[in-house]
């Protein structure tokens, strides 16, 4: 298997489509092997209906459900690395979306040209996002899954990303740079963690 996309997702059946219908459109050309790992962290709603009736459609993925009840997208992700059998390991939220057909292929196609640690590409957001080169967010990463052996996410939210990339850089050093833009980051969403966070005052705006 070449890649593990892993998606942590709670209560999203309002927003996860976007994110479903990307996965589809994945060219996987140059014989790229994807899985995509869909870890339930206690949804109540129609979240797991929804990827169950878009895995029967998709099986080309090689799609797979975790249920977990850890109310904490850190480790729920951590659920989701145990279950992965990539080469590579991309971690990407539910209520985001892959912007590029090709980006499984491009990721992966570079990933083993550059043999590197984890590779570091370029992603869209809206307007209100102010911090479009904050290095924190894990899915701006690719990550080779043998450096990930020793390391995983804490519970500490809203900065679970934050520490696990400051442990994962001082142990791996700068990332491989990609140009291509492949992501669309929507944050500030209603409901989201990170818009909680912000009305909560726990992280600044």
């Amino acid at each position: 298997m070449d890649i593990s996309v892993i998606v942590p997702c709670h209560n999203l059946e309002k927003y996860i489509q976007p994110l479903l219908n990307s996965l589809s459109s994945q060219s996987l050309y140059s014989g790229v092997s994807a899985e995509v790992i869909f870890v339930l962290d206690n949804c109540t709603d129609k979240t797991e209906e929804i990827i169950s009736e878009w895995i029967e459609r998709n099986g080309r993925l090689n799609p797979s459900i975790i249920k977990v009840n850890v109310h904490s997208c850190g480790l729920a992700r951590n659920a989701g690395l145990l279950r992965a059998r990539g080469n590579w390991i991309w971690f990407v939220d539910g209520d985001d979306w892959i912007m590029s057909s090709d980006a499984f292929s491009i990721l992966v196609d570079y990933a083993y040209f550059t043999n590197a640690h984890y590779i570091h590409f370029q992603f869209d957001y809206p307007e209100t996002f102010k911090f479009p080169t904050h290095p924190a967010m894990v899915w701006q990463y690719l990550f080779d899954r043998n450096t990930l052996a020793n390391l995983r996410f804490t519970d500490i939210q809203p900065h679970e990303d934050k520490l696990f990339m400051e442990a994962y850089s001082a142990q791996w050093g700068p990332p491989v740079l990609l140009h291509d833009q492949l992501y669309y980051y929507n944050y500030g969403r209603e409901g989201s963690n990170i818009q909680q966070f912000l009305e909560k005052g726990r992280i600044d705006q």
